[in-house]
């Protein structure tokens, strides 16, 4: 922040600047060395500047800043400890007992209530707890932890059945404690549990929701747990006032970028005390402009987890300013560039890429697709919070273009993505993987198996309901396009259809035809194609796009569509099927203004629509 680098010229320099500042020639005499810091303890890596502390060195510092802060439960409890096994004398690690009695509970609320352990189905369900796609684990993986540790037996419908004991439970955790910590850390923080083993309150952990006189418990998101603790923490008195320019260095974006590599429960107390109450607008800006320019692919991950933690921490603090923290979020005007016309909100952001993505004027480039993936998956997951959920629902036309991906769960909704990519391009562009959670590969979180069944174009020859009828389109618009389209040869092996019409004071023929995508994937265009070549090509002008569908990919989707960006107007049309002859006594279904379809030289456009394609934005 300026007002920080004023004070502090010295330490005003950038973190690179810094590197290379204490970057030294040859290695120093080990004695050299701050206690703490990476030599001697096992974090310094191959090529590694070992004079320049890791993020896990600063985890004593950040700790520290929590208490002065007033923030409860911090400190963080040993998980292991060493004894004495006799009779040989070794010395063996075992969990500390504050380690096996939040563990314990854990296993307690997890079990089966029947068998006395857990169970397949319930070891399934404690992996989607803490965030791991249990469906996509073998059921061999389990079988290898039900083997690995201890177990006791019980019944299931009738069959003989093991179940992992708490016995088995703890002997896991001790083994992953001395292997991955921050996995063990992360559970814990999943069911509810400070850094230092004590519980967060009922009250912020469960709310009670349902329909119709039925009402159940729901666990919240972690953060919203997080953020609810603070509060409850701070709801008879403030933190500590620690000065006007500490307000302001923790409200930096570096700080939390830095805290999040560190420790991310730690990281989320810390945000949470520190923006309860205050503006938070600079904050938010900064992140979202950080969110913006982060490299495309793994090299820019750390950058993104860090911005979702902390719009996932703003976005649940339940004070007086937290509606307006999420309106920023969402529809924030602030630019990123000066160059750039759209804002730097998240909905606006992402409309802008998912445009950009469609027209020609940016095809095969692969960091459209990643930064909209990016996007898709920050608003996909504050979505899972209870009160940016009611914000979207309360400004649902302003989202619901996006609905689609939105709905979708993680696998079909990757599968959405990868179909949204851009066409007519050389080379062919990986879409970029889901962001890995800390967990790692092991037993009980086995890593998601990505696979894809290729498009299968042999039922077009199969006898369908739809190939008998016609197509309408509607409410698109760009006015113009909107009418009756009736099949007119084939394209990638798929019917073609076709309306005739006038667009800027032409005759010209509108296409609605599917094409294979330079990535090979595929997606169905409404679009102006020259006359005398294929569509699909680079001469196209392009209005509105939209991916396959999972149930009827030869058949153009009644819904799903998308603006490009150029030449397309919002909002995006939606089809109808009809029967290409109609019964008698029913008539064609009128345009927007009324008007009958008069076959296919009606184009449906009014002399005050405006059909530049300029971009009606949030």
């Amino acid at each position: 922040p300026p007002l920080l680098k004023a004070a502090f010229p010295g330490a005003s320099v950038s973190l690179d600047v810094a590197e290379a500042m204490v970057k030294t020639e040859t290695s120093p005499s080990s004695h050299l060395f701050l206690p703490g810091t990476a030599v001697g303890m096992g974090n310094t890596a191959a090529g590694a500047n070992v004079s320049v502390p890791t993020a896990l060195d600063h985890l004593n510092s950040l700790e520290a800043l929590g208490s002065l802060m007033c923030i409860r439960g911090l400190e963080r409890a040993h998980l292991v400890s060493e004894i004495t096994e006799p009779p040989k004398g070794r010395a063996v690690l075992v969990l500390s007992q504050a380690a096996v009695d939040a563990l314990s509970v854990i296993f307690n609320e997890s079990k089966s209530p029947s068998g006395g352990g857990m169970g397949q189905r319930d070891i399934q369900n404690y992996m989607k707890r803490c965030g791991v796609d249990a469906s996509s684990v073998p059921p061999h993986k389990i079988s290898t932890i039900l083997n690995k540790y201890p177990t006791v037996s019980g019944m299931d419908g009738g069959k003989d059945t093991r179940y992992l004991s708490l016995e088995g439970f703890l002997a896991y955790y001790r083994d992953t404690a001395q292997t991955n910590e921050i996995q063990v850390r992360s559970d814990l923080h999943t069911f509810g549990f400070r850094p230092d083993l004590s519980r967060r309150e009922e009250e912020s952990r469960w709310y009670v929701a349902g329909n119709q006189g039925e009402h159940r418990r729901h666990p919240y998101q972690s953060t919203e747990s997080v953020a609810l603790d603070v509060a409850l923490q701070f709801k008879n008195g403030r933190p500590a006032n620690l000065g006007r320019l500490s307000e302001i260095g923790l409200l930096s974006f570096h700080l939390y970028y830095l805290a999040y590599s560190a420790c991310e429960p730690l990281a989320e107390y810390l945000l949470a005390a520190s923006a309860y109450g205050k503006d938070t607008n600079r904050l938010l800006v900064d992140s979202l402009k950080a969110l913006s320019r982060a490299p495309s692919g793994w090299g820019g991950n750390e950058t993104f987890r860090a911005c979702l933690m902390i719009f996932k921490v703003l976005a649940a603090l339940p004070d007086e300013r937290q509606k307006d923290r999420i309106t920023l979020l969402m529809q924030c005007p602030d630019k990123a560039h000066s160059h750039i016309d759209a804002g730097l909100g998240l909905l606006i952001a992402a409309k802008e890429l998912s445009m950009a993505r469609s027209s020609q004027h940016y095809s095969a480039d692969y960091h459209y697709n990643s930064a909209f993936e990016r996007y898709i998956e920050v608003i996909k997951e504050l979505q899972k919070q209870r009160e940016v959920s009611r914000w979207i629902l309360e400004h649902r036309s302003q989202c619901a273009w996006m609905e689609p991906w939105l709905r979708a769960d993680t696998g079909s909704a990757q599968q959405q993505r990868g179909d949204l990519s851009v066409r007519r391009g050389s080379g062919t562009h990986p879409s970029s993987g889901t962001i890995n959670h800390h967990h790692s590969d092991s037993d009980m979180n086995a890593g998601m198996n990505d696979s894809e069944e290729d498009d299968d174009d042999s039922r077009y020859g199969q006898v369908d309901h739809y190939s008998e009828r016609s197509i309408y389109v509607q409410s698109a618009g760009v006015r113009a396009v909107n009418g009756k389209y009736v099949r007119s040869g084939s394209c990638d092996n798929v019917s073609k259809y076709r309306k005739i019409g006038v667009w800027n004071e032409q005759d010209v023929e509108f296409s609605l035809f599917r094409c294979r995508l330079s990535d090979q994937t595929k997606r169905w265009y409404i679009s102006i194609v020259p006359k005398g070549i294929q569509p699909g090509t680079n001469k196209d002008i392009d209005f509105y796009a939209a991916p396959l569908s999972n149930e009827n990919s030869d058949f153009p989707p009644e819904s799903r569509w998308v603006t490009v960006k150029g030449h397309g107007a919002d909002p995006p049309p939606m089809l109808i099927w009809k029967p290409e002859s109609l019964p008698d006594g029913i008539e064609e279904p009128p345009d927007e203004d009324g008007r009958m379809w008069s076959g296919e030289g009606d184009d449906g456009i009014d002399d005050d629509v405006d059909d530049s394609g300029q971009m009606g934005f949030l």
